[in-house]
């Protein structure tokens, strides 16, 4: 069959067409090619970009942590609270409901003894209950 048809192309058009059809698989190779590469460049972007992301989330959270840690240990060494620790009154309520609306990112600020029993706790909330099993 191609026997027959070479003998009715000529010379000229069989070359024409051999390079044609060469310079479109060039074209499509390149082309598949680049788009592998540029879809491997976009993966690895888009992997850097939420690397970054997370990182920056991390360092804001572990500074955030820091911070509350910081608050807390202040706040527990505070000499003039040192005598209501343990005592079941209305002071170190206060004080806790004070700290509560100073620094609104706490929903609730609570103060345990030892044996995990709530003492005191913004709004009165579960104070003498046993918050020992709680994470």
């Amino acid at each position: 069959m191609f026997k027959r048809l070479a003998d009715r192309v000529s010379l000229r058009r069989q070359i024409s067409l051999l390079a044609g059809t060469i310079s479109l698989a060039i074209v499509v190779a390149t082309t598949l090619g680049s788009a592998l590469l540029a879809r491997g460049q976009d993966t690895e972007m888009a992997q850097n970009a939420l690397l970054q992301v997370a990182r920056l989330m991390a360092d804001r959270l572990d500074q955030d942590m820091a911070e509350r840690l910081r608050e807390i240990r202040n706040v527990g060494a505070l000499q003039p609270l040192q005598s209501h620790w343990l005592e079941n009154n209305g002071t170190l309520r206060k004080v806790l409901e004070t700290m509560q609306r100073t620094l609104p990112d706490y929903a609730w600020i609570g103060f345990a003894d030892r044996d995990g029993q709530v003492r005191a706790a913004t709004g009165g909330i579960l104070e003498g209950a046993s918050v020992s099993q709680r994470p």
